[in-house]
This record gives C-alpha cells, sequence and structure tokens, in this order.
C-alpha cells in the first residue's frame, strides 16, 4: 500500500485506539498503554515483524504456552 493510501486508514486506526484507550473499557497501565500504542505505530508503518518480537518480549510466557501447545502433547 502507498505512503498516500495507508495516511488515511493510519489516521483513523490512530483515532480508533484513541478512543479505545480513553473510553475506560481497556483496563491497563500506563506502560501498557503506550506499549499498545508503539505496537500499533510499528504495525502502521510496516515494520510488523518488528512489532511481532517486541510482544514476544513483552509475554514471554505466552510464547512458551504456545510452542508448548505446538508441540502436541506429551506421551
Amino acid at each position: 500500500m502507498s505512503a498516500a493510501a495507508q495516511e488515511p486508514h493510519a489516521i483513523a486506526v490512530r483515532e480508533d485506539l484513541g478512543r479505545m484507550l480513553a473510553s475506560g473499557d481497556v483496563h491497563a497501565s500506563e506502560r501498557n498503554r503506550r506499549f499498545l500504542r508503539y505496537v500499533v505505530e510499528e504495525m502502521l508503518a510496516g515494520r510488523t515483524a518488528e512489532a511481532l518480537v517486541a510482544m514476544r518480549r513483552a509475554n514471554p510466557e505466552h510464547v512458551a504456552h504456545r510452542r508448548r501447545r505446538a508441540a502436541g502433547p506429551k506421551g
């Protein structure tokens, strides 16, 4: 997607994220809110891999759980 075509989409995503975080429906610390904004900005900038790495580093137990599930039952 070109930068010109992506910009309206990026603006809409940022506005939606701002509304979501301001609504009170998201119960997260300020640190987690900043992290969510960071991940969204990375994704909007086309740096999906970087965003995924950041998410994995932020929650290593989730990644370990997914690896255990992917490995299947022990037996």
